[in-house]
């Protein structure tokens, strides 16, 4: 084989695998056309379903028939109040602060607030596990820099971290 017969196999040979490249990366293209058209029409579907919604929400209430005159009798009894769970406390902590938190000035503020500790042992580790385990869960408490926060409080989406 002569030497211009190698060179022009070699530029042969490269220009088969530069074809192959070309080749694979129209068919890349294809799947990402096709990804984003279904993408497309599932966002679409969506909001018209939200938009039926919408115009299906009922109207609003009539208003409440004329109050009776208040009789002699007692007020009945009312129940005692539902204690609030750590992560609803925690989460109606955060809103009224509106910034994030570390762990232990989340719970000086739920203890200042009436939180009353049923765990046995640590609070704090009680309290860090429950927060942790609604972050885990892709719940709406977020932690970032070692502070809590609420999920819609970050600017952007973050990778989940277990």
């Amino acid at each position: 084989m002569s030497k211009e017969e190698s060179i022009l196999a070699e530029i042969k040979a490269k220009l088969d695998a530069a074809e192959a490249d070309l080749r694979q990366a129209e068919e890349n293209a294809k799947k990402l056309r096709e990804q984003y058209e279904r993408l497309q029409t599932a966002h679409q579907v969506i909001g018209e379903m939200l938009s039926s919604k919408e115009r299906q929400a009922p109207k609003a209430a009539p208003p409440p028939p004329p109050q009776k005159p208040a009789s002699r009798r007692p007020a009945p009894k009312s129940k005692p109040a539902v204690p609030l769970t750590v992560t609803a406390r925690a989460i109606r902590e955060l809103e009224k602060a509106g910034e994030f938190l570390s762990t232990q000035e989340l719970l000086d503020k739920m203890l200042a607030s009436g939180y009353k500790p049923q765990a046995k042992g640590s609070v704090y580790d009680a309290v860090y596990g429950t927060l942790d385990a609604v972050r885990r869960r892709n719940g709406p408490i977020v932690r970032d820099s070692g502070k809590w926060g609420l999920l819609d409080w970050q600017s952007a989406p973050k990778a989940m971290t277990a």
